[in-house]
């Protein structure tokens, strides 16, 4: 096998799942920090943090592939009590790179939103929307999906099957007397496509944040809203890209290790 590959040939593997067409322009998907060329140990996780750098440098992995990109903007000043510069610092001090997979792998065609709405156990997913077509016709860059629940549901009865789908710590609803079984999918934050969710005739948006006056919004145009929780409906990113890299590059015959962080938790807690 192989011994390493060089970054050109990890982001090559990487954009098969999350393309940076698929991306949108403000995002800053890609390369955030490179420190070296070659790669032998690649940690996946949700967000880059000082934990997840320790674990990195524990286990040996010289590449982070990250959901959420570390700088967003650039910084006007590098401060080390900076809490993004100081991580961003201390990833170049032990020579870690870190690669971001964010709007590029929410959009892509095969990305987080087929990926959650399988992990509902929908059937029948299609895109919610397409935003963007490659030169032969084919959907490049997806706003959710659409597919259809295993049962027909109430809304509390599908409030608690996505709490516990998700591993979710709480779900927010605002729900309806219609019964629920085509549902839109956005992982992240999603409370801006209520107005798809109607012209595709679903009964409910699920997503992971939304604004205050979305709830209002949705029931005025009278469909079922559910909140899960923007890091459980995107972490499912960690356990997906790292199955398909592990797959990707043994059938290269890479000799590389690949691990999901067991250092990155929820920012948050529920009382």
């Amino acid at each position: 096998m192989t011994q390493a590959l060089t970054t050109a040939q990890f982001a090559d593997v990487v954009e098969n799942y999350a393309p940076l067409k698929a991306a949108y322009d403000w995002d800053n998907s890609g390369w955030n920090i490179r420190c070296h060329e070659e790669i032998r140990s690649i940690l996946v996780c949700l967000d880059v943090t000082y934990a997840v750098l320790e674990e990195a440098k524990r286990i040996g992995a010289d590449t982070v592939l990250s959901h959420h990109p570390l700088l967003f903007h650039a910084p006007g000043k590098w401060m080390y009590d900076d809490p993004v510069c100081g991580v961003a610092m201390e990833a170049v001090r032990a020579g870690i790179n870190i690669y971001c997979a964010h709007t590029s792998f929410d959009c892509a065609p095969q990305g987080l939103n087929i990926a959650l709405a399988q992990k509902l156990g929908c059937s029948e997913i299609v895109p919610l929307a397409v935003e963007r077509y490659d030169d032969q016709s084919r959907p490049l860059m997806i706003a959710g999906t659409v597919g259809v629940l295993p049962q027909t549901m109430s809304a509390e009865q599908a409030a608690n099957y996505i709490k516990q789908k998700l591993g979710a710590a709480a779900v927010n609803m605002v729900g309806t007397e219609k019964p629920i079984v085509k549902v839109a999918c956005v992982g992240g934050s999603g409370g801006d496509f209520m107005a798809e969710t109607v012209r595709a005739g679903a009964d409910a948006l699920i997503t992971g944040e939304v604004k205050h006056n979305m709830y209002q919004e949705a029931r005025n145009l009278g469909i079922a809203l559910f909140e899960a929780g923007h890091y459980d409906t995107e972490v499912l990113f960690s356990d997906y890209l790292t199955t398909c890299l592990q797959k990707e590059f043994f059938q290269l015959q890479y000799n590389l290790t690949v691990k999901r962080s067991e250092a990155e938790a929820r920012p948050y807690q529920v009382v």
